[in-house]
């Protein structure tokens, strides 16, 4: 069974949404995406790297698409790429994570695709361990910190058992990318 627990924990924040829902005007978080920037999540400035990294667009019926690259294990430099749909409601980010997103996710190791036919068992286990938030909703506010933001995530309502997060915003060319950091 591959380690996923850091993975769980991002994807919990970088949720899926019934898009229905509107923008709040003056209170969205995703605001530093209009200007082409993305989420670092547990950034280490210096080999600029990232546990996780959420880029976000927007369409012309103006639901978001979030990209999420998360590092699903860092002993064999495995990553998951989802697309999701969300939305912000109340200032924060909303949905509801679905078993098949995870499932049509894209596997990578070393920055090379994995074949979909070998990727759904390792898929398929990653969202096996994600039961506890699959199918239920998951608002992700985003709380001003020393030198970014923390991301602080609800299930149902009720404050979840998934741990804050430290999130920096960044420019996409800025060279960060999701990768296992050096050291001991």
């Amino acid at each position: 069974m591959l380690p996923f627990a850091p993975a769980v924990f991002f994807l919990a924040k970088a949720l899926t949404v019934d898009t229905s829902i509107a923008d709040e005007p003056g209170q969205n978080p995703l605001a530093p995406a209009q200007s082409g920037m993305v989420q670092c999540y547990e950034p280490d400035a210096a080999s600029r790297t990232c546990q996780s990294m959420a880029a976000y667009r927007r369409g012309r019926d103006g639901a978001w698409t979030n990209v999420a690259t998360i590092l699903a294990d860092p002993n064999l430099a495995l990553t998951i790429e989802l697309e999701m749909p969300v939305a912000v409601r109340d200032g924060a980010v909303c949905g509801t994570i679905r078993r098949e997103q995870v499932l049509g996710a894209k596997l990578s190791m070393l920055d090379r695709a994995i074949p979909a036919d070998r990727a759904l068992p390792v898929l398929a286990q990653f969202a096996d361990a994600m039961a506890g938030v699959i199918d239920h909703e998951v608002c992700t506010r985003y709380v001003p910190a020393a030198g970014g933001l923390v991301a602080r995530a609800k299930i149902s309502g009720i404050s979840a058992p998934i741990p804050e997060q430290r999130v920096i915003w960044v420019r996409s060319d800025a060279g960060y990318r999701v990768q296992r950091r050096a050291g001991p």
